[in-house]
């Protein structure tokens, strides 16, 4: 359960973070989709941990490919601290979502 737990710090964070990477590059449209992905990670994360079914890792999973994808392939190098932040998070959320929620479940 710990490892849902990263999940939802990772996802407030990515939520949190375009107020503090402020970069003028940046689109208005990244800006929103860092709120809103961090949102949908918090909110997997939670769902994860009350729920404990495999759906909610697969989802977790998916997304933090696309952000993956987004941070890798939207901008040239070098890269803004924004897409920087992206791929950081979505290769952390991916370590964290792969541990098991109880030994009933198995990994996907």
């Amino acid at each position: 359960m710990w490892g849902q737990v990263s999940v939802i710090f990772l996802g407030t964070w990515l939520a949190i973070s375009p107020f503090f990477l402020v970069n003028p590059f940046v689109s208005l449209q990244s800006f929103i989709d860092d709120i809103f992905i961090g949102l949908l990670f918090t909110i997997f994360g939670f769902a994860a941990c009350y729920y404990k079914t495999r759906i909610w890792t697969v989802l977790i999973y998916l997304l933090a490919a696309g952000i993956y994808a987004q941070g890798y392939f939207q901008y040239a190098h070098p890269r803004p601290a924004t897409a920087q932040n992206q791929i950081i998070v979505a290769l952390l959320i991916f370590m964290f979502a792969i541990i098991p929620l109880n030994d009933k479940i198995k990994n996907p």
